[in-house]
């Protein structure tokens, strides 16, 4: 069970987004609270029930019908582009597809299951809690109006419940968790996980037969990747690759001793070691080792609530 408070529905909206597409983990370490709109105020508090998980292999990845034929596309429309205009077409094409398909694919570890949020508008996380940990009690559709809450506060507030998997009719914490162990039907993903899989890795691994030279497309992706993002898609390897790992453990070792104060100088030391990592490891280091450190999680989360 977790909680959490917003002053700007731009800020809440970001949380809930971030943890239905991508994961829980992530989503720690971008919450940005905005001082400004001090009319807002949100407390969200969200029981995150996962119930299952799996990891997949490379070599069970497949692309989709619709993402081999815009591909296959890509590589016909660029045979026939005179060289000058090749770059163009790359970019464009390349930039298309991710942004349709994406350039990466999570394998995991996806949680399988359902979160059921409650969220009290202009209120504050006493009153939530009494409500969100009854679990007996029971709403009738997704907003509930006119709440009296006792001496704390006594005006009207909105409590919404929402949920992301789980059985779309129950706003009960225990039936929804009941029936949710009981029927995998309704789960869904909650967590995609942090590793992930190029899809030109994919096509090399799942798809050769499907392409007539498979080392050309997967040449086009990765250029064309490269010539979006800036970034290089060689791998690391050997004395580098640890080099990296433990300058990224070094650091999170040294962020133990930090006061958290709101200081915007430890913000801006974390921001450049988070490029300077990044530059050298193509952000795999930032998201496997860094993102997932409970003491990362933990600096980031205090230093936007001080």
């Amino acid at each position: 069970m977790e909680a959490k408070e917003f002053l700007s529905s731009e800020a809440e909206s970001t949380f809930t987004t971030t943890i239905e597409m991508l994961s829980f983990s992530i989503s720690i370490s971008i919450i940005v609270k905005s001082r400004l709109e001090h009319t807002y105020i949100c407390t969200t508090q969200h029981s995150y029930i996962p119930l299952a998980s799996c990891h997949l292999p490379k070599d069970q990845l497949q692309l989709s019908n619709v993402a081999l034929q815009e591909l296959k596309r890509m590589a016909q429309l660029l045979s026939h582009t005179p060289e000058p205009d090749t770059l163009n077409m790359l970019k464009s094409r390349g930039e298309h597809f991710f942004q349709r398909f994406g350039s990466h694919v999570n394998q995991g570890p996806l949680h399988f299951a359902g979160i059921i949020w409650w969220k009290v508008k202009k209120q504050t996380s006493d009153a939530l809690s009494s409500y969100a940990w009854g679990s007996n009690s029971s709403f009738d559709g997704s907003i509930a109006a006119g709440i009296s809450v006792g001496k704390s506060a006594q005006r009207e507030i909105q409590l919404f419940v929402t949920k992301t998997g789980g059985p779309p009719g129950m706003d009960s914490l225990t039936a929804w968790k009941a029936t949710s162990l009981a029927s995998n039907k309704t789960w869904a993903v909650i967590e995609r996980g942090s590793q992930l899989i190029p899809v030109w890795d994919i096509i090399m691994a799942n798809h050769r037969q499907d392409f007539k030279d498979v080392y050309q497309m997967n040449s086009i992706l990765i250029r064309a990747y490269e010539t979006l993002t800036y970034i290089s898609e060689n791998p690391l390897i050997g004395e580098e690759l640890a080099s990296a790992v433990e300058e990224a453990r070094l650091f999170l070792e040294e962020m133990k001793s930090w006061e958290i104060t709101g200081d915007e100088e430890q913000l801006v030391t974390l921001l450049r070691f988070k490029q300077k990592l990044n530059e050298k490891t193509k952000h795999i280091m930032w998201i496997n080792i860094c993102l997932s450190d409970k003491v990362l999680q933990d600096f980031l989360e205090n230093s936007f609530t001080v």
